[in-house]
């Protein structure tokens, strides 16, 4: 294994690009209250935790302001709550929420609208492209400070398992501008068998560590640069049903039903993977390896990938499908750009109250995470991930119903994919007419 301080050093050497530069404006809220809403308690935050709250405190100093915490969901329950507080006009100020929920409360008109140099003005390039992935439904964005570093998925492979069946390397496959689809696809075909010949397989090529019938899907759309719709002067127009979303279930369809390749079964999949060493790869986003105690518990050596791009994509990508970030109620009475500040500050998000360089966060972070890789490959490809981090938040504009019952009826049942497709484009167009207000 490569000594860690190296692959610190070398690490430290990969540098982002930021967007702009500009100093913090402090802004005086004259002694008024603002109500910031959190998914974490106010105990939960602050108690046993000196540092914290002597830092709340200089934020309410530092802005002339009182804050009022409060707690709820950051997922979908919280926007039927937004809903009646703004009724009532007793809304919060600011809420935390993941972006379902964002896109969600954005079509009902809970949100407003920022504009979008107030939020990016000097955070990185990777960074402003996460927000770009995030806080926009439809045409405005309505969220601000993602959590970050927030990283995007990619593919472990265990390198001991390619040795022993004689498959390639994929960090070559990479290299060479080969990792593709059609190779993914032969490898998981190829790892997949009965090494015990009691007529059973009990070694798969590949697994996932969400959903399969959900996130899977997600992942391996963005892949392809599938869309489950487009905007098309402010029109959303289904396209699920284009040749690069039928794409998607067919080959889905062929690695799960047809050929046995993939593992599913619940949580058990990450174990077969990380402790067991009986799936060949898994889509698991960078942190997946500490979570799972791979480097403890793993006899196998294993390595890290970006996904492998689709027949009908110019690009890798490193897709992830939520990232919490914060949002200005219609009701509040505040100026944004204070509110973005207030936030910047309380997070300590940006240079000027980290005090440390973005460079600097996100190297540590690295190391943070190196510290339970087995090359310096995986840390370059963990870099390049955090990188080009985008959320596939399709779904979540769209808020799509039918979505997993497709995804089911399909991977599940082995139902046509063009045919059952075809069966709920009415009701998706439908759907997304209403969502978009057309």
């Amino acid at each position: 294994m490569m000594k860690r301080w190296v692959i610190f050093t070398i690490t430290a050497a990969l540098m982002l690009l930021s967007c702009s530069s500009v100093f913090a404006e402090v802004y005086d809220f004259g002694g008024q209250v603002v109500k910031l809403q959190h998914n974490v308690t106010f105990d939960r935050q602050f108690e046993n935790n000196p540092e914290q709250l002597a830092h709340l405190h200089w934020l309410e100093e530092t802005f002339n302001v009182k804050i009022e915490w409060s707690s709820g969901a950051r997922n979908e329950p919280m926007v039927e709550a937004l809903a009646a507080a703004v009724m009532a006009g007793d809304a919060p100020d600011l809420v935390r929420a993941q972006s379902r929920a964002m896109s969600l409360a954005a079509s009902q008109g809970l949100l407003r609208p920022i504009d979008p140099d107030l939020i990016k003005a000097g955070l990185p390039e990777s960074l402003c492209r996460l927000i770009d992935s995030h806080a926009v439904f439809g045409d405005q964005y309505y969220a601000f400070a993602p959590d970050w570093p927030r990283p995007g998925n990619g593919l472990w492979w265990n390198k001991s398992l390619f040795e022993r069946e004689g498959l390639p390397s994929l960090y070559e496959l990479y290299e060479n501008g080969e990792w593709t689809w059609d190779q993914f696809r032969d490898i998981a075909i190829k790892a997949t068998r009965d090494t015990d010949g009691d007529g059973v397989i009990d070694q798969w090529g590949f697994t996932e560590w969400d959903g399969p019938y959900n996130q899977l899907v997600v992942w391996m759309l963005a892949s392809n640069e599938a869309n489950i719709f487009k905007l098309e002067n402010g029109a959303p127009i289904f396209t699920l049903d284009q040749p690069e979303g039928i794409a998607v279930y067919e080959f889905l369809q062929d690695l799960m039903l047809v050929q046995n390749a993939f593992l599913g079964g619940g949580t058990a999949r990450r174990a077969a993977f990380w402790q067991d060493n009986t799936v060949a790869m898994i889509i698991h986003n960078p942190d997946g390896v500490r979570q799972q105690n791979g480097q403890e518990v793993s006899e196998d050596d294993y390595g890290f990938v970006p996904l492998p791009k689709g027949p009908h994509a110019s690009r890798h990508v490193a897709p992830f499908t939520h990232a919490d970030a914060w949002s200005i109620p219609v009701t509040s009475k505040y100026d944004s750009a204070a509110l973005i500040e207030l936030i910047y500050a309380f997070l300590q998000y940006t240079e000027e109250y980290s005090g440390r360089s973005f460079e600097e966060r996100l190297e540590e972070q690295l190391y943070s995470w190196s510290m339970h890789y087995r090359d310096f490959e995986t840390v370059e490809y963990v870099q390049w991930v955090v990188d080009n981090v985008e959320i596939y938040n399709q779904q979540d504009q769209c808020y799509s119903p039918w979505f997993n019952q497709l995804n089911t009826a399909i991977l599940q049942n082995g139902e046509n994919p063009a045919t059952a497709i075809a069966a709920i484009k009415n009701q998706a167009q439908a759907h997304l007419d209403q969502v978009f207000g057309r």
